[in-house]
């Protein structure tokens, strides 16, 4: 799941690039090298850690875990790389914040940044505020072996023992009611002379971490 996790988030990296293309800025490189090493990096941890043997609780929960720190690793590469983030450490902070909605920043003048890496920022905590590994076990098929129990260990509470298709359903329309209201919002923010990912992005997921200083 680690891997696979990894190969998603460089093909989502490709539509922050398409975005810095279509407006012509210089950035869009840190985008396509970022790709490139996430798809990497998650074709070697698939060939080397793949496994048909059903993980055990304890498994369930390592797994669960290095897949939120894989993501913020993997989301901290174009922030590293356009040179807007100075550390590693500053861009691995910025990603999970984005990703657990948390809201904090360690950017400064957040106008001044490219609209590829605004649309990313937005990107990871509109991706962080569905649940990514929920959404990711729950909707994505062929996810692999223990999708019940990495279910259970990133969920609180009481869960089923398996994901049925019941659940999947769920999950997928609560998706189409996030994109009805993301499209909506869009709507209002073109409306409003404003860019769309600077606004909707950040309102479906309940944070701080908006596109503009005020």
């Amino acid at each position: 799941m680690v891997g696979t996790l990894a190969i998603l988030l460089g093909l989502f990296m490709l539509v922050p690039m398409t975005i810095s293309i279509y407006f012509r800025e210089v950035g869009f490189q840190s985008f396509l090298i970022s790709a490139a090493i996430a798809i990497g990096l998650g074709v070697l941890i698939k060939k080397g850690f793949s496994t048909s043997k059903e993980p055990t609780v304890k498994e369930s929960f390592i797994i669960v875990t290095l897949g939120w720190i894989t993501a913020a690793a993997v989301g901290a590469l174009p922030f590293l790389l356009s040179g807007t983030c100075p550390t590693y450490t500053d861009a691995f902070f910025e990603a999970m914040s984005g990703f657990t909605t948390t809201g904090a920043t360690v950017l400064g003048d957040i106008e001044a940044l490219s609209k590829g890496l605004l649309f990313w920022r937005s990107l990871l905590h509109w991706l962080g505020g569905m649940g990514i590994i929920v959404l990711f076990i729950a909707v994505l098929p062929g996810v692999g072996v223990g999708g019940g129990r990495l279910f259970r260990a990133e969920v609180p509470g009481p869960v089923p023992e398996k994901i049925d298709p019941q659940d999947q359903r769920d999950c997928k329309d609560s998706l189409a009611d996030i994109r009805w209201i993301h499209c909506n919002g869009d709507n209002l923010a073109l409306s409003g002379r404003d860019e769309p990912f600077r606004f909707s992005e950040p309102c479906l997921c309940h944070n701080g971490y908006r596109g503009h200083l005020h």
